[in-house]
């Protein structure tokens, strides 16, 4: 019985190890070679838990093992660093600096069919909007049309003189759906970049100048898993039952090994406009990704995260099925201190506001 109890232990720590280390290669290995990586990558913050529990039991098992345990998750300290903030380090604002608030947001289509069921959801929207005043906006989903009710642009442009607006859909000619960024700083040029593998998922390039310095603004919205609401009801029925007995697994993999390859793909291809230009750049947007991803490594290559500079915890910015999942991100240019970062968790749409406060150096 004893020498089954070791048999079990040894296989328990061998595979807790190696599922661990398997989820720290995701963010640099590229999905469309190894998708199932990325999978094994969604799951660090369980992996990171579980080596946890394997490191408090071996502490008393055997200390040589507890040690194996321990070197483990410190090769993992990339990937923990990036998804959890223990001791932000707030920057000040130096002298010849201008602060400007930052705010992202994935509106949801401002509830357009309400969605729901609250009702005025969008009014609720725009009043946050108002009360968090930021210089800069930055909106996924977003939604417009041409009637009096529900011209969202025209509503913002009373506050923000400067507006980017790109559609990825069009319908009866007077409504649509697109990304936008509005700005209370002029917007010099403007760029969309489309992606070859997506038709509505795009990201937006603002040239802003504040201060005197020019910078450019990402307005990103990477592929999403497109999950149906029917298996978002049989995942929220298997949390809450714990029958797991008509999950319909493939067909969910199948999705998210899509959306790994898809937003690979999609994040290599805004590092290339990224790089190809000599100004710096602040990204921002709904990722539809995890900290450990690789399409999250690949754009914050030379930014800094806000988040890890004044977040607290996992930071979750996802309002779903998921709660733990932070998705959405400002990355600054490191020549940018950043101020202040908060989650604004109003239940207003499926992903909570953003907003950032990072200090703009003058122009020469």
């Amino acid at each position: 019985m004893l020498h089954a109890l070791k048999v079990l232990w040894m296989l328990c720590l061998l595979l807790g190890c190696g599922i661990y280390l398997l989820s720290c290669l995701a963010p640099f290995v590229h999905p469309e070679a190894y998708p199932l990586l990325g999978i094994v990558g969604l799951g660090f913050p369980l992996c990171v838990l579980g080596m946890v529990v394997l490191l408090w039991i071996a502490f008393f098992v055997n200390r040589k093992q507890a040690a194996i345990v321990a070197v483990c998750l410190l090769l993992g300290s990339y990937n923990i660093y990036s998804y959890i903030s223990f001791l932000p380090s707030v920057d000040k604002t130096p002298e010849g600096y201008r602060e400007v608030s930052i705010m992202t947001w994935n509106v949801k289509n401002f509830d357009l069919y309400n969605w729901s069921g609250k009702g005025k959801v969008k009014q609720q929207m725009l009043d946050l909007i108002r009360l968090e005043d930021p210089d800069i906006l930055v909106l996924q989903e977003f939604y417009t049309d041409d009637t009096k009710g529900y011209n969202t642009l025209k509503e913002l442009q009373k506050t923000y003189p400067y507006v980017h607006f790109r559609k990825s859909l069009t319908l009866y000619k007077t409504k649509y759906w697109g990304l936008a960024t509005v700005s209370k700083y002029p917007i010099k040029k403007e760029v969309a970049i489309r992606f070859s593998n997506s038709k509505h998922n795009m990201a937006i390039v603002s040239e802003i100048e504040v201060n005197g310095t020019r910078f450019n603004v990402y307005n990103v919205h990477l592929q999403s898993i497109q999950f149906a609401g029917a298996e978002y009801e049989e995942m929220e029925r298997v949390s809450k039952a714990g029958d797991a007995s008509r999950f319909p697994v493939r067909q969910v993999l199948g999705k998210l090994k899509l959306g790994y390859q898809k937003r690979g793909h999609q994040a290599d291809t805004i590092e290339a406009h990224i790089m190809s230009h000599d100004i710096p750049a602040i990204v921002v947007g709904d990722f539809n990704d995890s900290p450990n991803s690789y399409a999250y490594r690949t754009l914050h290559k030379g930014l800094q995260d806000a988040f890890r500079k004044d977040g607290r915890g996992i930071g979750n910015t996802y309002n779903g099925p998921f709660p733990s999942l932070r998705i959405d991100y400002i990355l600054a240019h490191t020549s940018f201190p950043v101020i202040d970062y908060r989650v604004l968790r109003e239940d207003l749409s499926d992903h909570y506001a953003v907003k950032a406060v990072i200090a703009v150096p003058k122009g020469e």
